[in-house]
């Protein structure tokens, strides 16, 4: 969504069908620009089909993606409510682990429905993404029960790194600098593709 005409430049990034109908040869001519994220230009292949079977696709997804987070929703609820109730570490760093994952699930519905600004919604994806990886250590170890420090040290170098993106992602697309989301772009390919 948005405008990428560099004198009339707005971000915006939504989930949309357009439709059209084509008469003999059709070219399609898709122009993008993201001056404020790492990741410029599409995120997501277009889909080419017949609008009935687009809107399927698209319907399937939206609810795969609603039913995913209302179940976390609900496994959320009852981990605190067993935190209240028992006590236990782990129940509290499962909650918070909940949170991670609806805050980076969220994504999907929320394109879908609004359109939004590119910053700070790709950074704080990229936030909730790592500190999903922190609540799972924390949660293992609690469970675990070991005596090592080493999850804990790992959880916290993967909830700074998180942290240390976001700001990353913030300031790079205020100032606009090349080499800067270069750079974040090169280091958070490592998440991308592990």
């Amino acid at each position: 969504m948005g405008n990428p005409d560099p004198d009339n430049y707005q971000e915006q990034i939504q989930n949309r069908v357009f439709t059209f109908e084509g008469k003999g040869t059709a070219e399609i001519v898709i122009a993008v620009t993201d001056k404020h994220s790492v990741s410029s230009g599409i995120q997501y292949v277009p889909v080419l089909a017949f609008p009935f079977k687009v809107n399927i696709i698209r319907r399937l997804s939206l609810m795969i993606a609603v039913v995913f987070m209302a179940f976390t929703f609900f496994v959320l609820i009852f981990s605190v409510y067993m935190y209240m109730r028992t006590k236990k570490v782990e129940f509290g760093f499962f909650a918070l682990l909940c949170i991670c994952v609806l805050g980076y699930g969220s994504y999907p519905i929320l394109h879908s429905f609004v359109a939004v600004k590119v910053q700070p919604c790709y950074g704080m994806e990229a936030l909730f993404y790592y500190l999903m990886f922190a609540g799972v250590m924390l949660v293992q170890q609690k469970i675990l029960g070991g005596e090592e420090r080493i999850p804990e040290i790992l959880a916290g170098v993967a909830a700074a790194a998180g942290v240390m993106f976001f700001v990353a992602e913030m300031l790079c697309s205020r100032a606009q600098s090349a080499t800067g989301l270069y750079l974040i772009s090169k280091l958070t390919e490592i998440r991308s593709t592990s």
